[in-house]
């Protein structure tokens, strides 16, 4: 069954669930296709059809490893803000972020290792062994196809879940960025024109000194109202979107 739609219209009627303004959060991710213009009789293998499914494929990707980075993204941060801030609550949203990026960690470990690689070498096998047009066109039909299933893009629902996962994961990222910046605190540290010069002494007062300036506002940040109900829906979601993909 040929899936209709593709990944970018299931996105953004994720983030349309999500309450996301997806006319103003559209990125390039959004609009990346592939297009590959063949002549005949290329064109017999690699049909219109066949390009269809690699973008659902190949935009998985895009899109898996575009929501690693942004929780690669949190993780330095974390790093940073951790020096000046160790409470309960940043954690919480550490363990968090974690747990997100190990399962997508994994999964595009499974993508790559398991599915596409093993699947490119048998099609380059059978290549070798095909003597006509149709041999070929049924090997990598094949390929495609056994792909397509082994990704979880053969069934709707099933890209679905995967989507509002890794929208989750994103917007989760981005809530950080939003509720607990860190550049200014990397930029103040960098900025120290006497900071590889100066003894240790010196540095631990001005680390001292930076963390009483960033302390306040950061804890008071991470204990507001409205950042803890938003961490609890991401929680919530989390574990809820999590259970759907392994039930």
């Amino acid at each position: 069954e040929r899936i209709q739609g593709n990944l970018s219209s299931i996105r953004t009627k994720a983030a349309v669930n999500m309450d996301v303004d997806t006319e103003s959060n559209q990125e390039g991710i959004d609009c990346l296709i592939l297009k590959f213009n063949v002549s005949w009789p290329i064109s017999l293998i690699i049909s219109n059809k066949i390009l269809d499914k690699y973008n659902l494929l190949f935009r998985q990707i895009f899109f898996l490893k575009h929501s690693e980075r942004k929780l690669r993204n949190h993780w330095k941060a974390h790093q940073v803000l951790k020096e000046f801030y160790s409470g309960s609550i940043l954690r919480r949203t550490f363990a968090l972020g974690q747990k997100m990026h190990q399962f997508i960690h994994k999964f595009i470990f499974y993508v790559h290792a398991e599915v596409l690689e093993p699947r490119w070498i048998e099609l380059m096998e059978n290549v070798e062994k095909a003597r006509t047009a149709d041999e070929l066109m049924k090997f990598h039909m094949n390929f495609v196809d056994t792909c397509l299933n082994l990704c979880l893009l053969t069934k709707k629902n099933l890209i679905q879940l995967l989507v509002n996962f890794l929208t989750l994961s994103v917007r989760f990222s981005e809530g950080m960025e939003r509720w607990c910046p860190t550049e200014k605190i990397k930029d103040e540290m960098n900025c120290h024109t006497m900071w590889a010069k100066s003894s240790k002494k010196m540095r631990s007062e001005y680390r001292y000194s930076q963390r009483r300036k960033r302390v306040a506002s950061i804890g008071a940040t991470l204990h507001e109202e409205a950042w803890r109900d938003e961490f609890q829906t991401f929680v919530k979601n989390f574990e809820d979107s999590l259970e759907k993909i392994t039930g």
